[in-house]
């Protein structure tokens, strides 16, 4: 959107435009009280998690009261637009101010950035993105922390996507590199403290590098560069707090932000000599909006998962060489970081070579697959719904850089198999993972795992257990999975789950469990001819609808687009047995015969008949073979299948006996 200066947006006067990003834009403004404030506008308000995330920003910032930390005094919607109003600071950001100021001026600030972060730490929140142009300077010189949209926080719902970054590289912690979420603690603001010391007394990174592999390489392989390397008068002390700050074990470094802020006074008092101080010339207004980058912290990140299968183990006693770990390491790293650099450019032009990097491309592919397999491994066991639905989105997020790939089908097979062992034990039904799967595209292979799931799923609805919308979505989820649902008679009304208008999948839902209605039929007819946009049917979807269709078509007709369905689908039982009826019925015994013979192992291979739902589709399959075998006049092979009908069903054997007699041994 654009404002004008002069313009109203709601009870804001706008004045100026501070900053922009991909995401979003901050203006200097007026309210109705005259006050003067930094508005900060969301571009993205169609992304449900960027809304989110820009939501907690203001959530977390609110809560924390500090005189070090800028205040947000409200926020919104005006027009469609969410909006957060901070108070306005003028003066400049911490790098401008580092450039020009003395090294003890510079240490005395950096102390009141960290006891501003300290009090973060007490209230629970983390802010994972410090760095210079973060934290603002006022006229007389005090700090102000801003931008906490990447923060986390205790008591708040997990907004980060599995393995992916959080942050700007150069002050990142090897932990938040290599995605180990559990580690992300107020240990990562520590170390960005460190090398904001680092960079500010040196004007230099403690790890140097022109690409982003380089700089993994670097902070995973090497220590800090010592600060009296660069310049002696630097004290001691001064230089011992850095280097602590940026051990690579969260573990050893400062326990939290105060503990680095006192340390760091107690230096002070030997700090830095010889220096030529240098004069700070007040940079004009500036607010919260300057050097705007946050377009990106308020794109997906999510949740680091458990890395057991995808890497080898790595730590002190291990076997691994240094080279191995390392390669570990960057390839989980590599995995996450290109979802980044999809919402966004990183802050630096330094890293824009991983964009070109085909190597990174490799790693990224290697990593991908490897991250499927362990996901598919865990599966096998019992992890939580919002665990496999982070990685699910996660491992989406990497296949955006590697041309929108879709998920393996063993991957989703596991996933179904999966859901339906929970539902099996009692548990719930893991609907946001298997919406998350949907969102990353695939298709089953065992698309007879939908079938049990489905049914079991019905039978809940009819205690109550699972609501009509959760059945609803299931069918959806398992319908893009292109999982079979078989010919399903249970109906929903999927327009009561969609207020908003229904999407092309929805309209062919709603159709799909509407197969009585002969409207709905011949809708579904045209749309297997001329599919809706944005429809694209999987094979078992295509067959199983020309199934419900083929019935009411014409003689032959029906038959045809059968045909057309088995070549679509050669191992759908429900085509084998919609075929062999139709023949049947057309008086084409013995190529009803051929399709039954055909449909027998199919329902076998697919595990239906192993569902009670779908257990009179293999009934009716036995009994369409003895129908086509005696007017094929094969009797004793018609009396073989009707001795298959015996056993599964008595009194459908008896029906047929009835009709056939010599079907029991007689003539």
């Amino acid at each position: 959107m654009r404002l004008r200066p002069g313009e109203a947006f709601g009870p804001f006067r706008v004045l100026a435009e501070l900053g922009r990003g991909a995401a979003g834009t901050v203006w200097h403004v007026h309210d109705a009280a005259g006050r003067e404030l930094a508005l900060k506008i969301l571009l993205r308000p169609e992304n449900e998690l960027a809304l989110q995330r820009f939501q907690r920003e203001g959530e977390i910032t609110a809560r924390l009261a500090h005189s070090g930390i800028v205040r947000v005094h409200a926020g919104g919607v005006i027009q469609g637009w969410p909006y957060l109003a901070y108070e306005l600071v003028s003066g400049t950001t911490f790098d401008a101010f580092a450039s020009d100021a003395s090294p003890e001026a510079v240490l005395r600030s950096l102390v009141q950035v960290a006891r501003a972060v300290g009090h973060a730490h007490t209230q629970g929140v983390v802010h994972r993105d410090l760095k210079p142009s973060n934290v603002l300077i006022d006229a007389a010189g005090n700090v102000r922390v801003a931008d906490f949209g990447a923060a986390s926080a205790v008591g708040l719902e997990r907004l980060t996507l599995s393995g992916v970054t959080v942050g700007t590289p150069q002050f990142m912690a090897p932990e938040q590199l290599t995605g180990e979420r559990d580690s992300w603690g107020p240990g990562v603001d520590v170390w960005a403290l460190g090398v904001m010391l680092h960079w500010s007394l040196a004007k230099r990174y403690p790890f140097p590098a022109d690409t982003l592999v380089a700089l993994v390489a670097q902070v995973l392989s090497t220590k800090a560069t010592a600060l009296r390397k660069h310049d002696p008068t630097v004290a001691p002390a001064v230089e011992a707090v850095c280097l602590r700050a940026l051990r690579t074990e969260p573990s050893e470094r400062y326990a939290d932000a105060n503990a680095f802020a006192d340390d760091l006074e107690s230096a002070l008092g030997a700090t830095v000599r010889g220096r030529r101080s240098r004069r700070w010339a007040l940079l004009p207004l500036v607010a919260l909006g300057l050097a705007l980058a946050w377009g990106t912290s308020g794109s997906a990140h999510e949740q680091a998962p458990d890395t057991s299968g995808s890497a080898p183990a790595v730590g002190p006693g291990s076997a691994i060489s240094a080279h191995s770990r390392l390669r570990a390491l960057l390839e989980q790293t590599l995995s996450a970081l290109p979802s980044e650099v999809a919402q966004r450019r990183l802050e630096s032009d330094a890293f824009d070579p991983l964009e070109r990097d085909a190597g990174a491309q490799r790693i990224l592919d290697e990593a991908y697959r490897a991250r499927c397999s362990a996901l598919e491994a865990r599966l096998g066991a019992t992890p939580r719904d919002g665990d496999v639905c982070d990685e699910l989105r996660a491992l989406r997020a990497i296949a955006v850089q590697l041309d929108h790939r879709e998920a393996p089908a063993r991957l989703l097979d596991a996933l179904l198999g999966w859901a339906l062992r929970e539902v099996r034990g009692g548990g719930d039904l893991p609907l946001a993972s298997l919406e998350a799967a949907v969102r990353h595209g695939g298709r089953v292979s065992e698309h007879g795992l939908g079938l049990e799931l489905r049914e079991r799923t019905t039978v809940l609805k009819g205690f109550k257990t699972v609501t009509p919308a959760d059945l609803g979505r299931l069918f959806l989820a398992l319908a893009r999975l292109d999982a079979s649902l078989g010919l399903t008679s249970v109906q929903l009304d999927y327009s009561a789950y969609a207020p908003q208008g229904e999407g092309p999948w929805e309209v062919y839902m709603r159709l799909r469990l509407s197969p009585a209605l002969p409207k709905s039929l011949t809708q579904l007819h045209a749309i297997l001819r001329q599919p809706l946009q944005g429809l694209d049917l999987g094979p078992t979807q295509w067959a199983e609808t020309a199934c419900l269709v083929a019935p009411g078509l014409e003689p032959g007709e029906g038959v045809a687009l059968l045909v057309e369905a088995r070549a679509r689908d050669p191992d759908s039982p429900e085509v084998a047995r919609s075929l062999t009826l139709l023949l049947l019925r057309e008086g084409r015994v013995r190529e009803a015969a051929d399709e039954a013979r055909r449909g027998h192992p199919l329902f076998v291979a697919s595990g239906s008949v192993s569902v009670i739902g779908a257990r009179a589709d293999w009934v009716s399959m036995h009994v369409q073979l003895v129908h086509s075998l005696v007017g094929a006049k094969q009797r004793d092979e018609a009396r073989v299948a009707y001795a298959r009908v015996h056993e599964l069903s008595r009194e459908v054997a008896a029906d047929l006996a009835a009709s056939f007699p010599w079907l029991e041994g007689g003539e």
